[in-house]
């Protein structure tokens, strides 16, 4: 490749590959060619339709060809989408014109450990730059050997909804602070009355509780989208006498079909037309389910992540590595429709009818029966689309979350208007109700994962700038409508919050400590009635490219450990044992570990190798301890679309020496939990440096 590295090209075609980046906000945008020569301290590769730069000294430099002619005067926002495993503090945006003269920007890039848009406004330093012969630089930072992935790389103006955005920010951030303040004082609020127990039965709801010595108390209907720190117009209120215990059954369906399976139920006050909450807002304790089966439980602890059935070659692996628990990505992007047509599948719900897609729905049976039929565990993992790559245009208004910021790879439902929550609810009740069955006609699924890893939410569930208990507020809804409707059809479904391995401490202040996020979602719980809630945790190594992680650094056997990876996974078993964070008090939280893998850096004997023993080596951690019931392996295969990470049991389906060859890796995921193990493992005990395993469990107390 000559000095001059162009992306103009492969961007082009990777838009294209996408469906959705940039290139959707602006139709034109002024793609930008990177200049090696005008570069310095930066290794350059290039692979799979995206650039790589790592740098090599302190002072790194990327610059871009100049300009060969004038850039249009309201192209001002730097956009690229990009990969990168470390938080940069200090990212540098210089406008250099054709004199050397600059402009210089200085703000942060936070990690993304998936492909994430990215945008920075450059209208308080551009003036007249832009000119024939002028051209930008880019300084990542002061730290020798950091490293980032860049695609798309483009200027373009600011979309409507940016411009939106930017007009509507100080009312937006005013309007948070309110919620913010009225959230802690519901949640702080000592109240005389009570709702002590909601059963959901077949055809009624039984609410008990008591009620406190004031008057004109009434027990209230609290509709999912209303907030019940902000209680707007209730239609559903029944008197209540004062000064003693209640138990109320109540009709679930309206007239119209109307459900309130999803409605919490509160004690308010009413005088003249002022309400006000006498009691914190309860959901279902009890659900009644349609079917009745025994629970089931993984045989051994070996699963495959993203499981498909359209891979042949992953069927076989189920049987070949003895796998006994898969997760399916459930896209909303691919179920939902708004019409009905010949690809579509009619579902009533809450008395109206909705669309599922045909095509979609033919995929799904052929993957939730090839694990059904082998008594294979299941668990959804549920993703909401944002509406660039929602097809259907009425979905995409009604579904996502208004708040979205493009920045994330997916979002969560609308949970602040009925329309967001009904369709919401009538996907998954589609869902539960087809895999649900006794007769297991179509596949069953067993559990269900709400969204992906939440305390990196900006990338993975993005609902815009949220304080960590707004954000839960949000996420706890979404937890309930899937709990909820799960247990009207298996009376053993557990929701699990999706955790990566950060645990304590972020790298990155759009992030929320994990340990923050479960603390405020055992408070909803203690406030509103608990429901059975697992842990999905991602206890991928400190750095997703070095496998080697029993040299991880940010790691200790405390609750306040920076990360827990697989050096000390004992820190999340010990944190499930804390009665205080049981189930009703009484009951242990599940820990699935439902995304992890370690790296081999290529193909040389020495890096799979490496890789090998680094799964040795959590798998014999893991055995020593309890309360984890599923290792769901990602990736089965290398993808090219992780950023250079090749996790996989096999190799890239395109690579030139063994297209989807066996890694190692495979060999001895296959031997685990079999007479072969001690034997299959015993070559990593060197590369460790132990003798016996029994020297990687920390065998100490753990420290709150």
């Amino acid at each position: 490749m000559d000095g001059n590295i162009r992306i103009g090209i492969l961007a082009v075609l990777q838009a294209i590959w996408l469906g959705t980046t940039a290139f959707h906000l602006q139709e034109k945008p002024w793609l930008l060619q990177f200049c090696k020569e005008r570069s310095t301290e930066i290794e350059y590769s290039e692979a799979g339709g995206y650039f790589s730069f790592m740098t090599t000294g302190n002072h790194p430099v990327i610059s871009t060809l100049p300009f060969t002619g004038d850039l249009p005067g309201e192209y001002a926002i730097l956009s690229f989408e990009y990969f990168a495993t470390d938080y940069q503090d200090k990212f540098t945006i210089a406008l250099v014109d054709e004199n050397g003269e600059k402009r210089e920007l200085e703000t942060q890039l936070g990690i993304r450990e998936g492909w994430s848009f990215h945008s920075i406004s450059l209208t308080e330093i551009r003036g007249l730059w832009g000119k024939r012969g002028d051209y930008l630089q880019i300084m990542p930072g002061e730290k020798k050997g950091y490293v980032i992935h860049v695609r798309n790389l483009h200027l373009r103006t600011l979309t409507v909804a940016e411009k939106k955005k930017e007009q509507e920010r100080e009312q937006k951030e005013a309007s948070e602070q309110r919620s913010l303040m009225r959230m802690n004082r519901y949640l702080s609020a000592s109240f005389d009355s009570e709702v002590t127990d909601v059963a959901l039965g077949k055809n009624t709801v039984t609410v008990s509780g008591k009620a406190g010595n004031q008057d004109h108390l009434f027990l209230a209907e609290i509709p999912l989208w209303m907030d019940a720190y902000a209680l707007g117009e209730i239609t559903h209120l029944i008197p209540l006498r004062s000064g003693g215990t209640f138990k109320q059954q109540i009709e679930r369906f309206s007239p119209t079909g109307d459900d309130c399976a999803l409605s919490r139920w509160m004690v308010v006050r009413k005088v003249g037309n002022q309400i006000s909450a006498e009691s914190n807002a309860r959901y279902a304790d009890r659900i009644y389910a349609v079917n009745q089966y025994a629970e089931e439980h993984p045989a051994n602890r070996k699963g495959l992540a993203d499981f498909d059935a359209s891979r042949p070659e992953m069927i076989e692996d189920l049987d070949s590595l003895g796998i006994t628990s898969v997760n399916v990505n459930f896209w909303s992007r691919e179920i939902l429709r708004s019409k009905p047509d010949s690809a579509t599948v009619p579902h009533l719900y809450n008395g109206r009818l909705f669309y599922i897609n045909s095509d979609w729905l033919k995929r799904m049976d052929a993957t939730i029966m090839e694990a059904t039929k082998r008594n294979i565990i299941v668990s959804a993992i549920i993703l909401i689309d944002h509406a660039a790559v929602t097809p259907d245009e009425h979905i995409a208004s009604v579904l996502p979350h208004p708040d979205y910021d493009p920045s994330g790879i997916y979002t969560m439902p609308d949970m602040t208007t009925k329309e967001g929550v009904i369709h919401y609810a009538a996907m998954l009740d589609f869902i539960a109700s087809r895999y649900g069955r006794a007769d297991k006609k179509f596949g069953r699924i067993h559990h269900w994962i709400a969204h992906n890893e939440i305390n990196a939410g900006w990338v993975w569930t993005n609902i815009g700038e949220k304080h960590p208990l707004r954000y839960m507020d949000v996420y706890h809804k979404s937890m309930r409508v899937i709990y909820n409707i799960a247990r009207q059809y298996n009376p053993h479904a557990n929701v699990f919050i999706s955790l990566d391995h950060h645990w304590h401490q972020v790298s990155d202040p759009q992030f929320y400590p994990a340990t923050t996020l479960l603390e405020t979602l055992l408070e909803f719980c203690r406030k509103e009635g608990d429901f059975e809630w697992g842990i999905a945790y991602h206890p991928f190594p400190e750095s997703l490219f070095e496998p080697k992680s029993w040299l991880d650094k940010r790691v200790d056997y405390t609750y306040e450990s920076p990360l827990i990876t697989f050096k000390n996974i004992e820190v999340l078993a010990a944190w499930t044992k804390d009665t205080g964070t049981f189930f009703n008090g009484s009951k242990r939280r599940v820990i699935h570990f439902s995304e992890q893998g370690p790296n081999s850096k290529s193909y040389t004997p020495n890096d799979l190798t490496e890789q090998a023993a680094s799964l040795a080596y959590v798998w014999k951690k893991m055995k020593a301890l309890d309360g984890i019931e599923t290792f769901q392996y990602h990736f089965w295969r290398d993808f090219r679309g992780e950023g250079g990470l090749r996790l996989g049991l096999r190799r890239f389906p395109d690579d030139i020496d063994a297209p989807s060859g066996k890694k190692p890796i495979w060999n001895l995921y296959q031997s685990l939990d079999t007479p072969k193990e001690n034997e299959a493992c015993a070559f990593a005990l060197p590369i460790i440096g132990i003798k016996d395993w029994e020297e990687v469990n920390y065998k100490g107390k753990i420290e709150k």
